[in-house]
């Protein structure tokens, strides 16, 4: 396959397209990894602490025990279920702590565990006054499901209060996006004992097969107007905001960028134009076309398109030079089958069985004969067959009444 331009008549080969870009899992780990280190950046210059949390679903939830024994307390949640009760504490918590005018910003990590349910890791920046707030606001309510039974303190929920000195954010994180992603940089994984690669291989297909999303940000602007603007080398910003904006977008600087547009109260919406689908004939789709830019700077919204090109993705068109086989343009073959059986001979032709050793290597070497094509005796070869397929269930009545005959004597 190849992606063409539509405008220019560009080709590019699909492979390089996709190892360019974040379908390819180096390249989505990197950004990953540097939005992160961007995130941190942006809090430790607005003087906000780091807290690493690990919430885990009710032990009811868990298929099997960590020795691998069936837990007789399961009450059969899927991975799925399992998802969407963490979601709804999450969420019970943080509106509380919305409303309580706490503001909190990071990225959560889920994994599966021995038994596929899911746990989250949390990377959590917050004002050092309301660390407090968040871990009591985050530890009711995930305790708030089957507060009493034996471990619930010790293993549903887990705070650790991240020490620059000892080590950045990133690094508490860094294990578990790339075990999640393509294993790179861990050794073995020490639940499973896998490798990384393995693990992180088991990983994405476990979310793929649940429907659960590996990696959220919470608490800062969405990626896609960074990425949009990034498609632009050069740009006539009209405004010293998105001008500043473009610029730290092209730095891959994601810390310059927060600062931006906090500081300049910068907003996009992304634009979306209709065209025809690549996929269906005659329908319609929405497409992305670029971003609507609102900043302090600016009297009204400013349209920046991004996408002017159309690209198609399409069959390689290969060429067979002199002497060489060209591939085929079907997976049907239209060739008729080997006639083993003679069931087609025609007079003056040998069939497979009928020939002589001598006949195969020497010289007088006949080719099989091959059955007609339909459209050559297509009456005489369906009632030859039909003659044939009558016997055969003859043969297998007839068994089958002798074996019964057997039995009742």
């Amino acid at each position: 396959m190849q992606v063409v331009n539509q405008c220019t008549g560009e080709v590019i080969p699909l492979e390089e397209v996709a190892a360019a870009s974040l379908s390819n899992p180096a390249n989505r780990r990197k950004a990953m990894m540097a939005r992160i280190r961007g995130v941190e950046e942006f809090t430790k210059a607005r003087e906000e602490v780091a807290l690493f949390l690990t919430i885990t679903c009710p032990s009811r939830m868990h298929a099997r025990h960590f020795t691998g024994a069936a837990n007789p307390a399961y009450d059969g949640t899927s991975p799925r279920d399992a998802q969407a009760h963490l979601n709804r504490v999450w969420r019970l918590a943080t509106r509380k702590l919305s409303n309580a005018g706490v503001g909190i910003s990071g990225v959560r990590v889920v994994e599966p565990h021995h038994d596929a349910c899911p746990h989250w890791h949390v990377l959590v920046f917050v004002r050092p006054e309301d660390a407090s707030k968040v871990t009591a606001a985050i530890q009711a309510y995930a305790l708030a499901d089957s507060p009493d039974e034996p471990g619930a303190d010790e293993h549903r929920f887990k705070v650790e209060h991240i020490d620059p000195k000892r080590g950045s954010a990133v690094g508490y994180v860094a294990k578990y996006v790339s075990k999640s992603i393509d294993g790179e940089g861990v050794d073995v994984d020490d639940e499973t004992g896998d490798t990384g690669a393995d693990a992180a291989q088991r990983v994405v297909a476990w979310a793929r097969a649940w429907g659960i999303r590996q990696f959220q940000f919470f608490g800062v602007p969405p990626i896609t107007p960074t990425r949009e603007l990034y498609r632009l080398k050069e740009f006539d910003a009209p405004s010293q905001a998105l001008k500043a904006a473009h610029d730290a977008t092209r730095s891959n600087n994601y810390g310059q960028w927060l600062h931006v547009v906090d500081a300049f109260e910068i907003a996009f919406k992304p634009v979306y134009v209709e065209r025809d689908s690549a996929r269906y004939p005659d329908e319609v789709t929405k497409g992305l076309r670029g971003l609507l830019g609102v900043a302090v700077d600016l009297e009204a919204g400013v349209e920046i398109t991004t996408r002017v090109d159309e690209w198609r993705i399409e069959p390689r068109k290969s060429e067979a030079q002199s002497g060489d086989l060209s591939p085929p343009w079907t997976r049907f073959n239209n060739c008729a089958p080997i006639d083993f059986k003679g069931n087609f001979q025609t007079k003056g032709q040998t069939t497979l069985q009928g020939m002589e050793l001598g006949d195969v290597g020497g010289g007088n070497r006949s080719a099989p004969h091959r059955a007609p094509l339909p459209s050559a005796g297509r009456t005489d070869w369906r009632s030859e067959r039909g003659e044939h397929m009558q016997f055969a269930v003859a043969r297998k009545n007839t068994a089958l009444t002798g074996q019964a005959g057997g039995v009742n004597a």
